[in-house]
């Protein structure tokens, strides 16, 4: 397993069909060496008592962050009884870029549970590795637990997914100090807030306790302070 765009062996990625009961990755972005979280949504998820399937990515481009012998999930909603509907302990890792998933809901398993289009069902976590540039792909996969969602009423749905990309970006930080213009104590102006622009988006934190500031930057346009 691995390789290449999430081990896609040369698969046609899957045609998004917005009539069926869906589970999905969406695209992300980070620097090398920083964690991401990796949601996957939901589509069409009405009356769902039972899910699994495999998730796939490039291990050249990302590495699974564990949580003691589990993958680290966060983001799933909680459920009736205040714990997360999707809990660490329902995944196995499979190999060094895989896992298996497998949920039954045990509550009411002929009702099932429901969640509106878009919601976030987890969060998956992973270390970025490689290059600014590089980019990979984390998908569902058939093998070796075929993705399947499964209605309470027991009849046969139709699923529907889509890969999504995991991008590396080059990060830069844009810093400096505020203090009084002539005091030889160069002591920090209070109250003072530093704005940076850039391509039309205005962000505006605080300095510290020094005069302190600083901006993570991932496009290398031009900005205004």
């Amino acid at each position: 397993t691995g390789g290449d765009n999430g081990d896609t062996a040369g698969e046609t990625e899957p045609v998004f069909d917005p009539d069926a009961a869906g589970l999905y990755p969406i695209d992300v972005t980070g620097s090398a060496g920083a964690e991401i979280k990796v949601p996957f949504l939901v589509n069409n998820f009405q009356g769902i008592s039972g899910i699994q399937t495999t998730i796939t990515w490039d291990e050249s481009v990302m590495q699974l962050v564990m949580d003691g012998d589990n993958p680290k999930v966060t983001d799933s909603p909680e459920i009736m009884t205040g714990f997360p509907f999707i809990l660490p302990n329902y995944f196995s890792v499979f190999s060094g870029n895989e896992l298996t998933m497998v949920w039954d809901e045990s509550f009411d398993p002929e009702n099932g549970r429901s969640l509106d289009d878009e919601s976030v069902l987890f969060a998956l976590h992973f270390t970025l590795i490689g290059n600014a540039g590089d980019t990979g792909v984390i998908r569902l996969s058939d093998d070796p637990t075929p993705f399947k969602l499964a209605p309470g009423s027991g009849e046969d749905i139709d699923e529907t997914t889509q890969w999504a990309e995991i991008s590396l970006i080059n990060e830069f930080t844009v810093s400096g100090n505020v203090t009084m213009v002539g005091d030889e104590s160069n002591l920090p102006v209070s109250g003072v807030t530093v704005t940076l622009n850039q391509e039309g988006s205005d962000t505006a934190p605080l300095p510290d306790a020094r005069g302190d500031y600083s901006f993570p930057l991932t496009s290398g346009s031009g900005i205004e302070l």
